[in-house]
């Protein structure tokens, strides 16, 4: 069985930082921008489904955070209207 912890968090504003690694979650100018930035353009999750001949599309992470991913893929999968369905597992 695995041993799990919870995070342990500094807040300073809206901005969450770990107290374990002294280090931010995600940029303090704009989050969401850097979860497109890195996450979705830096995988070209934008091309991917297009570049298939499946109707499935599975992205596995193993760190949730504050799901800004997980937001960013929703919005970029409705606003690109694929067919066929998402699958994101962390």
């Amino acid at each position: 069985m695995t041993n799990r912890q919870n995070a342990k968090l500094l807040w300073q504003s809206a901005n969450p930082i770990s107290k374990q690694f002294d280090d931010i979650y995600f940029s303090v100018e704009d989050g969401f921008e850097e979860s497109k930035y890195v996450f979705l353009e830096g995988n070209e999750l934008l091309k991917r489904p297009l570049n298939t001949d499946s109707n499935e599309f599975t992205i596995a992470e193993t760190g949730f955070g504050t799901g800004l991913n997980f937001l960013c893929t929703w919005q970029a999968w409705l606003e690109q209207a694929w067919d066929g369905s998402l699958h994101l597992e962390h």
